[in-house]
C-alpha cells in the first residue's frame, strides 16, 4: 500500500521534498506483488484446510465434546 501511495504521489513528493523518488515501472513492480500475494493466498489456503481436514476425521460426538 506504501508503495502505491508512493508511486501515485510521486510528483507531489518531489515539489514538495525537492528530491527526486526513483521508482520502477509498474511492469516489472507487478511481478514480485503478485508473486507475494499468490504465496500468501496459498499459505492462508493450507492454513485453513489442514484443521478443518483433522476435524472432519473425528467423530462428530468427540468433536462436539471438546
Amino acid at each position: 500500500m506504501a508503495a502505491v501511495g508512493v508511486y501515485l504521489f510521486r510528483d507531489l513528493l518531489v515539489s514538495v521534498l525537492g528530491f527526486p523518488v526513483i521508482f520502477p515501472a509498474l511492469g516489472p513492480l507487478a511481478v514480485p506483488v503478485v508473486g507475494g500475494l499468490a504465496v500468501a493466498l496459498l499459505f492462508v489456503a493450507l492454513a485453513a484446510i489442514v484443521p478443518a481436514l483433522r476435524i472432519s476425521r473425528q467423530e462428530p460426538a468427540v468433536s462436539m465434546r471438546e
